[in-house]
């Protein structure tokens, strides 16, 4: 899999903090980083509280586990 990078948040929403690709090749933006993300995970909290969009596609790969990122503040 090609990993994804920086450049992935360039058509994406403002409010999009941090992306990964799922195991079907599927690159989800989140409205949290990653931190964030994995606290909310943890809490086991409503999956309405997260808004999420569809940023394309990256081929599956076995790799997928570790390929989210979050968006770098400039």
């Amino acid at each position: 899999m090609k990993q994804i990078t920086q450049a992935i948040f360039k058509d994406a929403p403002d409010w999009v903090k941090s992306c990964r690709v799922t195991s079907t090749g599927i690159v989800w933006g989140y409205n949290m980083n990653l931190l964030g993300l994995k606290e909310w995970a943890a809490r086991g909290s409503n999956f309405k509280e997260l808004d999420f969009i569809s940023l394309g596609y990256s081929s599956p790969a076995s790799n997928w586990e570790n390929s989210a990122i979050d968006r770098e503040v400039k």
